[in-house]
This record gives structure tokens, C-alpha cells and sequence, in this order.
């Protein structure tokens, strides 16, 4: 009688795969949140304007992944990175249809290897040391955020900007590597590799067993030489393994070994990651609710200035009424509560938008429509989609026009500021890396809450190269305006002296809005409300237009369309 061979089943990848799919539904961007963690906490401290109620989100990832990897090694990669997953996904499928998987040179791996180190080291450099602002439409990791838990078809667009093809050829190279991305181009692979350099939880082999067959090397995720590596060390010692544990169930020898048993140290370590995370998103929202409180918060906190909005008329009917709108996951739901004629309550019913950025939404966004009775409020910096759900549900209840571009509806008139059309991985809104500002409607909005122009939105100029200079929070911005057909084709930055972090947040922002408009009737950006009067006002001066600066307290100019543009934001992060 023969024996029937039966395949063990491998319980350490069922319970990877499992942790995987349960990251990739509930946390799809938190591998870029990881980057702009590290990003965000060194630019804030080399500039200056570390902040405690802003960092707190950050400072609480970080302290959930670094010592964690320092200690097991890059479970992170092998078990919560939905990119990585993906690109898992990919090959496998790919591999089960082709006959032979395609071998990559040892030397050419070696070196392209390095690749995202190289990647690491110009971001850092560049990026982060020097302030370069990079289009936030060229990071495929950023395309991926906005697709990967999509509000609609509009979200799938993403894929036709240069962030969007990169994510393409990924995907592709994917089906001939596996984890492509990871093994070559990851900054935070990059950094999770150096972490793990030195780890104490590592694979380790037993001399006596192993005969070197090289099993464990065709098996290896990130290609790594694992019989080779360990001849010296008697362990795997790569930085580049991503404790997948695959090595282990292929030797035929059982010469490899890890302990703690690899599925509950995987399993631990995930869950600690993840429990370390969604504890500090509850403190991080508990400080910036205080922060609000205290008057040091990280929103816009706006005047009660002039508000289109019905409600500032107090015409608003009696009662309680519910609202929805879409946020970056979905619904947001409300109720608000009307009483002589003011808005006098709004609670939350229901939504779906992550905690993290929801929750600095809802603070920010509540606190501004409730003082200003109105719609007419700034988005909260870093969680733009969160807040614009809000905003419509909130519309939405008490029947105002809103439009809400998180769902690319343009039948209603807008009645907030539209800031951030972009979203980075991380699963809302690019200020907060600081790389992207607002971007303002073609038209204008009817919103008094704007820069004043006494030659209202749009000017007629003559053509030629005009030079103005306005103060900014640490001394003067000088530009150089281009005017040809009449019409504003270019502004560029000849000198200036505020916080590149700041500064570069509010420049793309208020050129953008001000070349698009044709006039400085514009919005200051959220979070850089000083940089941004100094740009509008060395615009102005350029034009030969007027323009009202409240950063210098200097009066002699008349204000044209209301207080709001260069009033907006008295409190600022750290200007």
C-alpha cells in the first residue's frame, strides 16, 4: 500500500497573508505615512517650528514602528505594507500562469539595489534639508493612496499624471520581480533596512544540517542570498530581509530556524505596530482638541469675517437636521442643531474616514462653522478630504450650495475654500508633508474671505517684467511678475527669508491661485498665513496694485474686497 504524500500547510504564510489583507482594507496608506512621519519630524525640527499638537500623530507612528524593528526587523514590510502586498499579489498571479520565472543577474540585483538608497539619500537632501517642493502628482505612492480605497471614479484619474504611469510600471515590473518596488525604489524600505541591520530576531542556521542546496535562496522574497549570508554569521544578517519566513518551510533539511515560533512573533509584532498606532491616533486627537481649546491648534482659527452663507443672517428655521457628504473613505453624516436661528450644535452620526485625519477634521471644521455661523470656513491642513465631507454634510443639512470636489460634483456653487486637491498615500491631504498648498476655483466663489484688490479679481496690466517685494513672518519676499497679452504668464521668486517649510507650502498655493485668477483676490494658505501675505503683497507692489499686508500693521494702503485674505489664520503653527 503506497503512501499519499499530503503538503503541510504552512501556517506562518496563512497568517501573514491574513495580517496583509486585514492592513491592506483597514490601512492602505499607512506605509506612507511611515515616510512623511520621519519627513515631517526632521523638517520641523531643522526649521524650527516643531510643534507638539502637530507632531503628536507622527511622534506616535514612529515610536510604534522604530523600536519594534530595531528589535524584530522588518516585520513591517513583510506584513503591514499594502504596497508591498500588492506587488506580492502581482507576482504571484503572474507566476502561476507563466512556466519559468525570469532570473535576475546577482550582480545586476546587488546593484540596483541601492537604488532606493540613492532615492532615500536626494530626498533627504534635497527634499527634506533644502525644502525642493516635488509635484505631489509624481509620487506613485501617493496615486496608489487615492485609488486604493477610491470615493469614485473620478479618483482613478490619478492614473493618468506622472505619478500615475510610474504606479503602472511598477505594477509591471512587479509581474517579472517580485516585490520590485520594495527590493529597488522604497525610500522606507530604505530606512527600515537600515534599522534592521542589527536586529536581534533573525533566522539562524544549523551548521550540522545544512548542505547548502540553495533552496532557501530561489525562495526569498527580496532575492536575497540566504545560504551565502549566513556561512559567516551563522544567521540571516541582510537588512533587506523582510522576515517573510519562507526560507524556513522551504529547506528540505529543517537546517533554518526562528525563534520565538515565526507566526506569533509575526503576529505580535504586527499587532503591536497596530495597537501602538491606533493608541496614539486617540491621544494625538485628545492633544489637538486641547490645542483648539488653547488657541494653539493647527487649524486655520478664522475672525468672524463676512460669510456668505444664509446662516449668518440667522434665517435658518428651528430645529435638528441631518446631512451627509463624502469624505475621503465615504459618507460623513451629521445632524446640526438650530435654535433662534443660530447653528447651536453639530454631532456626528456616522462616517468612515480614517480616525487619525477625521477626527483633526472634525475639531478644526466644527469649532469654524459654529463660530462663524457658515460654510465659508478653510479646510484643516492635512486632513482636506475628511473636512470637505464634513463641510457638504454639514451644507447638506441645512440645504446650503457646497460643492465638494472630493466627488468632482460641480453642480452646486462653492461655498468653502477648496484646499488640497491632491492625496498622498497616507490617505488624505498633501499639506501635510507641506509639499502642496491650496488651489483656488477658477472663478471666483463669491467668499469675502480673500485678499483685497481694489481692481477686483482680474486685471488688465501692461506687458513686461515688474519686480515687488512684500514682508513675510521673518523679513522681506522679493518676486518678479511676467505680464504678456495683458495677462499674469509667470511670477518667480527672486529672494526671500521665511522658513523654506512654510514659505514653499504658501508659494505654491497663493501663484498658483494668483496666475489662475489673474488678480491677488486670493486665499492665504492654511498653516502659512504670514508667507503667503508676503507673496500677495509682492505681487501687489509688482502690479502697482493695492494691498492691505497686516504682517507689518502698516495701514497706508486701502483694502479692496473685504478683510479675509489678509486676515486669515492669526495663529499660525510656528509663523
Amino acid at each position: 500500500m503506497t503512501k499519499t504524500k499530503t503538503k503541510k500547510i504552512n501556517v506562518t504564510q496563512i497568517v501573514r497573508h491574513a495580517v496583509q489583507i486585514g492592513a491592506f482594507i483597514l490601512m492602505p496608506g499607512l506605509f506612507y505615512s511611515v515616510y512623511l512621519a520621519f519627513k515631517n519630524i526632521y523638517m520641523s525640527l531643522i526649521k524650527g517650528s516643531f510643534a507638539w499638537a502637530t507632531a503628536v500623530p507622527d511622534v506616535a507612528l514612529l515610536l510604534a514602528i522604530i523600536p519594534i524593528t530595531i528589535i524584530w526587523g522588518r516585520f513591517f514590510c513583510g506584513y503591514l505594507c499594502s504596497f508591498g502586498a500588492l506587488g506580492e499579489l502581482v507576482y504571484g498571479i503572474a507566476s502561476k500562469i507563466r512556466k519559468k520565472d525570469p532570473k535576475i543577474p546577482a550582480l545586476v540585483d546587488g546593484i540596483l539595489k541601492y537604488a532606493k538608497y540613492v532615492i532615500l539619500a536626494v530626498l533627504f537632501i534635497f527634499v527634506w534639508t533644502l525644502g525642493a517642493v516635488m509635484d505631489p502628482t509624481f509620487n506613485p505612492l501617493n496615486v496608489f493612496g487615492l485609488i486604493s480605497r477610491p470615493t469614485g471614479l473620478d479618483s482613478f484619474k490619478a492614473l493618468l499624471s506622472v505619478g500615475g504611469v510610474l504606479l503602472l510600471l511598477i505594477i509591471a515590473g512587479s509581474v517579472f520581480i517580485e516585490r520590485f518596488f520594495c527590493r529597488y525604489f522604497c525610500p522606507v524600505g530604505a530606512i527600515f533596512s537600515l534599522l534592521s541591520k542589527f536586529r536581534l530576531y533573525k533566522v539562524r542556521r544549523d551548521e550540522g544540517k545544512c548542505f547548502e542546496c540553495g533552496a532557501c535562496d530561489t525562495k526569498c522574497a527580496m532575492g536575497i542570498s540566504v545560504s551565502k549570508k549566513m556561512k559567516s554569521s551563522g544567521a540571516v544578517t541582510s537588512g533587506e530581509c523582510i522576515d517573510c519566513m519562507r526560507c524556513l518551510k522551504t529547506c528540505p533539511y529543517k537546517a533554518l530556524s526562528a525563534n520565538p515560533n515565526p507566526a506569533v512573533s509575526g503576529t505580535t509584532a504586527a499587532l503591536l505596530m497596530t495597537g501602538l498606532y491606533c493608541a496614539g491616533n486617540v491621544l494625538s486627537s485628545k492633544v489637538v482638541k486641547e490645542s483648539l481649546i488653547n488657541g494653539s491648534g493647527i487649524v486655520q482659527k478664522e475672525e468672524n469675517l463676512p460669510s456668505t452663507s444664509e446662516a449668518d443672517n440667522g434665517t435658518f428655521k428651528d430645529g435638528v437636521y441631518e446631512g451627509t457628504g463624502t469624505g475621503f473613505r465615504g459618507a460623513t453624516k451629521v445632524t446640526v442643531t438650530v435654535a433662534g436661528g443660530k447653528i447651536t450644535d453639530i454631532e456626528l452620526v456616522s462616517k468612515q474616514d480614517d480616525d487619525r485625519f477625521f477626527d483633526q477634521a472634525w475639531n478644526g471644521v466644527i469649532a469654524s462653522i459654529i463660530s462663524k455661523q457658515g460654510i465659508d470656513v478653510s479646510t484643516v491642513s492635512g486632513a482636506t478630504y475628511s473636512s470637505r465631507g464634513i463641510i457638504e454634510a454639514v451644507a447638506n443639512a441645512l440645504d446650503v450650495t457646497y460643492e465638494n470636489t472630493n466627488t468632482g460634483n460641480s453642480e452646486h456653487d462653492h461655498g468653502g475654500h477648496n484646499h488640497g486637491d491632491f492625496v498622498p498615500g497616507n490617505g488624505e491631504d498633501p499639506n501635510v508633508n507641506g509639499n502642496t498648498a491650496p488651489t483656488e476655483p477658477s472663478e471666483s466663489s463669491g467668499s469675502t474671505s480673500s485678499s483685497g484688490n481694489n481692481t477686483g479679481s482680474q486685471v488688465t496690466l501692461k506687458d513686461g517684467t515688474y519686480e515687488g517685494s512684500g514682508t513675510g513672518f521673518r523679513g522681506a519676499t522679493k518676486v518678479t511678475v511676467t505680464v504678456a497679452g495683458g495677462k499674469i504668464t509667470d511670477i518667480e521668486l527672486v529672494s526671500k527669508q521665511d522658513d523654506d517649510r512654510f514659505f514653499d507650502q504658501a508659494w505654491n498655493g497663493v501663484i498658483a491661485s494668483i496666475i489662475s485668477k489673474q488678480g491677488i483676490d486670493v486665499s492665504t494658505v492654511s498653516g502659512a498665513t504670514y508667507s503667503s501675505r508676503g507673496i500677495i503683497e509682492a505681487v501687489a507692489k509688482a502690479l502697482n496694485l493695492t494691498y492691505e499686508n497686516t504682517n507689518t500693521g502698516n495701514g497706508e494702503h486701502e483694502h479692496g474686497h473685504g478683510q479675509g485674505g489678509s486676515r486669515h489664520g492669526r495663529r499660525e503653527r510656528s509663523e
